[in-house]
């Protein structure tokens, strides 16, 4: 599902990079609306002027009294404040408020995972990283934490290039597929003044939210792993 706007900005992209209506519209078909969550640096500069921090790698969870680190003790790799998030720039239902904190292992393929969800305005205590298991202390790996910023993109279906009029398209010559590359590359982050986040063939590099298969959030640009003992009194907040 897209918006006129978002219709009007591709079609615009599509334009620019001489790629015909009817491709751009068969893109549109296979498109669906997301969110990445890049570094401050990562932005042009008139997005850093209006920036609002929406989310955070690593850390340690501040969870409400009563309620405990998820079973498996999967670090923590994001925390997203709903109330930051360009809410129109979705069509997934997100909590209007709190924050969403994800739990995962990201080195090797995840036995488990848990997303819970923090209400505003509820009280919260910091988590240790530290825990006892059959007697014996343990640790939680913990990430480095890095600030992140949403910025509305699209995320399009690997097969769109299938669809009849981009086939035809690609047909002409052999030049084609890098000017269709150019297109999804500006269409992905809905920047139309900016030719070149996220799809399936380079979804690893930014956290998303909103996939084109349902939500997700990529984490190959994560933080590496530091010592929690030096992060557990300097971890920043959103």
């Amino acid at each position: 599902m897209t918006t006129p706007t978002v219709e009007e900005l591709v079609l615009r992209a599509a334009q620019r990079h001489g790629v015909p209506g009817p491709v751009g519209q068969e893109l549109l078909a296979e498109s669906r609306p997301c969110l990445h969550l890049v570094p401050i640096q990562d932005l042009t500069p008139d997005q850093q002027r209006a920036a609002r921090p929406a989310a955070r790698t690593g850390g340690l969870p501040c969870l409400p009294d009563g309620v405990d680190w998820p079973d498996g003790r999967d670090p923590l790799i994001l925390t997203v404040d709903c109330a930051a998030l360009p809410r129109e720039a979705l069509d997934i239902e997100l909590p209007q408020d709190g924050h969403l904190l994800f739990f995962v292992t990201i080195e090797y393929e995840p036995e488990s995972s848990a997303v819970l969800h923090v209400p505003a305005g509820v009280r919260t205590t910091q988590r240790s990283a530290t825990y006892e298991f059959d007697g014996e202390p343990e640790q939680v790996k913990v990430y480095q934490p890095d600030v992140l910023y949403a910025v509305p993109g699209l995320t399009v279906s690997p097969d769109w290039r299938d669809s009849p009029a981009t086939s035809a398209f690609l047909d002409l010559d052999g030049d084609r597929d890098d000017t269709l590359d150019d297109f999804e590359d500006a269409v992905r982050k809905r920047q139309p003044a900016a030719p070149h986040m996220e799809s399936p063939s380079n979804s690893a590099a930014t956290p998303a939210l909103g996939s084109h298969h349902r939500t997700k959030v990529t984490t190959s640009s994560l933080p590496k792993y530091t010592d929690s003992r030096s992060t557990a009194t300097s971890t920043p907040r959103l």
